[in-house]
């Protein structure tokens, strides 16, 4: 009784599966049917099957792409067809095949084994072309012999191949994206012969300890270590360039970057908690965006060979100190925020403005000179430490929001070229009781809301834009000496006001003006 449907081809049997409610696990593949010899194995043939194990003779040409996929039951296979081509997505999910021969195969097709059970694979010297993917997700896989004339590590090859500690690489020329990401490699020795690594070839090797970087490749590709969780040392010697991600979240305890290295790209070294120590001797003079991003125990830097520091360079590191040389002419956006533990910052006279964000966050740093500085970026300080602020004539431009929430902020000194007090300047600056307004001709929008000032003292001409007292719970006093009119929620919400002195001059007190302070005293002078 023939169990198979078949299709004919010019009287030749292709088989495209089983029979409905065959019982029989164990199959062999016949040489002919209806007289007509079997010549191949169709597409999803025997996919999702219960079959258990399987012959080839050798009268099968082809077998065809993903052929005995999801046969979670299969375990045994005898290959002696003439196909020397294991196909796409063969054997893919076939959790209970343990072992293959190889050694009648010339290719092994994409993904042909993913998430299969195989344990080992010795791939002998008649294997041409391994594909993409071809052992992704063998968890189980623990061994490997790499005898192929393939010198190419495909993409995706041993991807969360997470058993495979150990691999060599002495026949290798290439390795490709994600090749062994997420596999279980513990050590990672590349011989003069390896000539290209690809981006993320080693991501999330959490047992990686130890990576020796012999080869011809003198790049370290994207995220190639990234997430290798116990790896703590690199050889840096040869290396021209380190690519993004390159080592984040590595627990590298050092990094010295010789002459040879002449480019480094964004969060190059990111969220290495380990690292507390970098030298950094390199061409590259540029620190790029995020390189030491939250790398928390990283309390000190020189950058006596710097001149540009780019956006979140060491946004929640560990840094102690901070000072810049003259050769820095840039800091870009964020470069320093929320440092932490950041308690001293010098400024280069060439780096005109501390950009947005520079130091927000930073609780420690209590004060800052600002000689060498002609503008301050937005929220530059906001929620830092600072105690005091001196603006002299240096200053040409302050930013919104560039000490919000500055809670220990105390006295301010404003002599800067600018006579306008930004948005949200100093909002929130709870303990800011006194600020002398004398050499201010405009405060715009909220620059003093929820602060702790206790009084206000307003000279001619001053300008003030919608709430910018708005909230202050500890104003006491207010001298309108302006002879601008009283908009609306400039003084809203301040329920402690007990007197209020105004020009006679202002033409206008809009309604509710000081409808929050039913206790002040109103007098015009």
């Amino acid at each position: 009784m023939n169990i198979f449907k078949y299709k004919k081809n010019k009287n030749e049997v292709i088989i495209t599966g089983l029979q409905e409610d065959v019982s029989n696990t164990s199959i062999v593949i016949p040489e002919t049917i209806d007289n007509m010899p079997v010549v191949e194995i169709g597409p999803r043939a025997f996919k999702l099957s219960n079959i258990t194990d399987i012959k080839i003779g050798a009268n099968i040409r082809k077998i065809s792409e993903e052929a005995f996929g999801y046969c979670r039951k299969l375990h045994f296979i005898t290959w002696n067809g003439t196909c020397d081509e294991i196909p796409d997505g063969c054997f893919f999910f076939c959790e209970n095949l343990k072992t293959f021969d190889f050694s009648a195969i010339k290719k092994v097709g994409r993904y042909a084994f993913r998430a299969s059970g195989l344990q080992e694979a010795c791939l002998p010297e008649n294997i041409e072309v391994v594909s993409e993917g071809a052992f992704d997700g063998c968890s189980e896989l623990h061994s490997v012999i790499w005898h192929c004339k393939c010198n190419v590590i495909p993409s995706d090859c041993f991807f969360k191949c997470s058993n495979l500690k150990a691999f060599d690489f002495s026949s290798i020329k290439s390795i490709g994206k994600d090749a062994f990401n997420q596999g279980g490699l513990q050590r990672i020795d590349l011989p003069a012969t390896v000539e290209k690594v690809y981006e993320r070839a080693f991501h999330e090797c959490r047992n990686l300890q130890f990576a020796t970087w012999n080869c011809k490749c003198d790049e370290i590709p994207d995220s190639c270590f990234a997430v290798c969780r116990k790896l703590k040392s690199f050889n840096f010697a040869g290396i021209k360039k380190i690519g993004s991600h390159a080592f984040e979240l590595t627990d590298l305890e050092k990094v010295d970057l010789p002459a040879t290295v002449e480019s480094i790209s964004e969060w190059a070294f990111s969220t290495c908690n380990g690292l507390r120590s970098v030298t950094w001797n390199c061409k590259c003079d540029v620190i790029p965006a995020d390189c030491f991003y939250e790398c928390t125990n990283l309390k000190q830097f020189d950058f006596s060979g710097i001149e540009k520091i780019g956006k979140h360079a060491f946004e929640g590191s560990g840094l102690q100190e901070v000072n810049l040389p003259e050769n820095i002419n840039a800091v870009l956006v964020g470069a320093f925020e929320r440092c932490g533990e950041l308690q001293s910052a010098t400024w280069s006279h060439k780096c005109e403005l501390i950009p947005s964000n520079c130091f927000e966050g930073c609780l420690k740093l209590t004060k800052f000179n600002f000689a060498n500085a002609k503008r301050i970026g937005q929220s530059a300080f906001r929620n830092s430490g600072l105690q005091e602020v001196r603006l002299a004539k240096n200053i040409k431009n302050v930013y919104d929001s560039a000490f919000y929430e500055c809670r220990k902020l105390q006295f301010v000194e404003w002599n800067c070229q600018r006579d306008v007090i930004p948005d949200t300047c100093f909002a929130r600056c709870s303990s800011l009781k006194e600020f002398d307004l004398s050499n201010v001709r405009k405060i715009e929008e909220r620059a003093f809301i929820y602060s702790g000032l206790t009084s206000v003292t307003l000279s001619t001409g001053t300008a003030v834009g919608h709430g910018c007292f708005a909230c202050c719970n500890d104003l006491e006093k207010v001298e309108w000496l302006s002879d601008e009119s009283i908009e609306k929620n400039i003084f809203a919400e301040c329920k402690n006001i007990k007197e209020i002195l105004i020009s006679d001059k202002v033409m206008n007190i809009a309604v509710g003006a000081f409808a929050a302070s039913p206790n002040a005293e109103i007098s015009f002078v």
